[in-house]
């Protein structure tokens, strides 16, 4: 599509010296007409065409009459122009937490293209599908690939990254007893975090610390938050 330049080679046989003949090209592609015996042309949008020479033919002694029509023959070949191959694909969250389900649409020129298929760097690749949800298992940086093989331009590829983000991790301990009037407990998560974990816990003061001063009975939880992916206990 728009690179190769296709040689037309016309392989008529002459009808002898008292014919006149004028040999036309039609591309099928919009172009004009073209009037030559051998010619070139170059197919600037992908798909099917049925290229065809027409030889119009004439005896040299009638060629001025007006009535005379003379004769009209023609030949096709079929020419299959591929796509350039041009890519690329939409992906609904590039930030997402462990589990997650994410949607992939592909957008590529169905003509000349044989497949698609995608690779997610985790070890799981999924052919001839435009359209995936997928889920990563596991943390991490993803750079998730979308290639287009093609019959006979060189083969396509988008890649983006998807960022996969884990759940905190928050143990409170076991469930605990306390007396009427009794010491304050204090209770806590138990798990170290990443500096960038928030917190907060449900009480009416909203505390925003890994541990609290519990002084009467009730269900108290903890929520731990990382960018996004939160995870519970009480």
């Amino acid at each position: 599509q728009g690179a190769t330049t296709i040689t037309f080679t016309n392989r008529s046989h002459p009808s002898g010296d008292s014919w006149t003949h004028k040999f036309y090209w039609d591309f099928r592609d919009g172009t004009p007409e073209e009037e030559n015996y051998s010619t070139s042309h170059l197919y600037t949008r992908a798909g099917i065409y049925r290229a065809m020479l027409k030889d119009t033919m004439k005896r040299n002694d009638l060629i001025l009459d007006p009535t005379y029509i003379g004769c009209v023959d023609s030949v096709e070949r079929t020419i299959y122009v591929d796509s350039t191959g041009e890519i690329s694909f939409i992906v609904s969250d590039t930030s997402v937490c462990v589990g997650q389900t994410i949607s992939l649409a592909g957008e590529y020129s169905r003509l000349g293209s044989r497949t698609v298929a995608w690779d997610f760097a985790d070890g799981n690749i999924i052919n001839d599908l435009s359209e995936v949800v997928y889920s990563f298992d596991e943390p991490g940086t993803y750079p998730v690939t979308f290639s287009l093989f093609n019959n006979i331009c060189p083969n396509a590829t988008a890649t983006k990254d998807v960022v996969v983000k884990p759940f905190p991790k928050v143990d409170l301990g076991n469930d605990t007893v306390m007396c009427p009037n009794g010491e304050p407990i204090i209770i806590r998560n138990y798990i170290a975090q990443d500096p960038e974990v928030t917190y907060l816990w449900n009480v009416k003061t909203k505390d925003v610390t890994p541990e609290l001063m519990v002084r009467g009975p009730g269900v108290y939880s903890l929520t731990a938050d990382y960018k996004g992916c939160a995870t519970t206990d009480s």
